[in-house]
């Protein structure tokens, strides 16, 4: 698969997955009040989303890795890795499936995973040339 195409595939899967997420989650949980609602669903697009991408630039980190086990590309495939597993134990959707309150104190919430999302993305690209 060429690499545009991959790259193009893997940011689409995330934004899907995340649209996907968040519609699904909205209908079967509601959080009282609006604002709490709206930063519980925004938290929820942003991990959602992240977690895609980095996942992908983990699984491209390897391939690099694997054909070029140098320790920069060991430390950036445990960097992708690290920020994968945040993504997943940041998402509030796991936070609810394993039986913990949501707790919203405001846009700081989602503040550091709107941050990831967007650092992610460019890693990403800058991964495929």
């Amino acid at each position: 698969m060429k690499e545009q195409t991959e790259l193009k595939l893997i940011v689409a899967t995330g934004l899907i997955f995340a649209a996907l997420t968040t519609l699904i989650t909205e209908t079967a949980i509601t959080i009282p009040g609006n604002a709490a609602n709206a930063l519980f669903m925004t938290k929820l697009f942003l991990t959602s989303f992240s977690v895609i991408i980095l996942s992908g630039l983990t699984v491209n980190y390897y391939k690099i890795y694997s054909e070029m086990p140098t320790p920069t590309s060991r430390s950036l495939l445990i960097f992708s890795a690290a920020l994968t597993l945040y993504a997943v134990s940041a998402n509030p959707l796991i936070h609810i499936i394993f039986g913990f309150r949501v707790i919203s104190v405001g846009p700081f919430t989602y503040l550091p995973d709107l941050f990831v999302a967007v650092a992610s993305v460019p890693l990403l690209y800058e991964s495929f040339k």
